[in-house]
């Protein structure tokens, strides 16, 4: 009786670890927004942002992709894999707007996608069943532009980890000079008169 128990629970297990992933179609988005300050190339998969200046905050700036209340009660995170090709371009905003009456930025999760990154891990937020959709828009500020998403999939990962945007790789900066000298005997404040005094000349 153990035994089957046993083998039944590690079955259920290896089927929540193996749930296919659900592929986004991105050609559901149309090819430009009603304000005209999106468009959409389903070619080459390209968001162009163009603001109009004679419309409030340059208009809405953003694409609705509709998936019709789809089930996600077997996913736990939305993996979105995107390219940013014009590196002074800033990336972009996806929030998840999860099925109910209307979309509330307030409540509903928007996640910065920024040009240094190429993919962004993101949790589902918790008790969701349902997504009514995604609404990719134009960062906050930003007048112009344009990103590539390649593809949108919900997933189901045991131990997914979300994509910390302020992680950094990089080894720190050592100062290796061979000379020169630090007064230990001042405090910070009289440094930073003595340095500004000196660039002051």
């Amino acid at each position: 009786m153990i035994s089957a128990l046993l083998v039944l629970i590690s079955s259920v297990s290896v089927f929540a670890q193996n749930v296919k992933p659900y592929v986004v179609d991105l050609n559901k988005l149309s090819a430009v927004n009603d304000d005209k300050t999106m468009s959409f190339n389903k070619t080459t998969k390209t968001f162009t942002l163009t603001a109009n200046d004679r419309l409030e905050n340059g208009g809405s700036k953003s694409l609705y992709l509709w998936l019709n209340s789809l089930d996600i009660s077997s996913y736990n995170i939305v993996r979105v894999k995107y390219r940013i090709p014009n590196e002074e371009d800033y990336g972009f905003i996806l929030t998840t707007d999860y099925d109910d009456d209307t979309l509330d930025w307030n409540r509903d999760k928007s996640t910065y996608c920024p040009s240094y990154l190429n993919e962004m891990v993101i949790p589902l937020k918790s008790g969701q069943k349902r997504l009514n959709g995604f609404c990719i828009s134009a960062t906050w500020g930003v007048s112009s532009g344009k990103f590539v998403i390649e593809s949108i999939t919900l997933e189901k990962e045991a131990n997914s980890k979300p994509t910390d945007i302020n992680a950094n790789d990089e080894p720190p900066v050592i100062d290796a000079a061979a000379n020169g000298s630090f007064d230990d005997s001042l405090v910070a404040w009289d440094f930073v008169k003595k340095t500004w005094s000196r660039l002051a000349v």
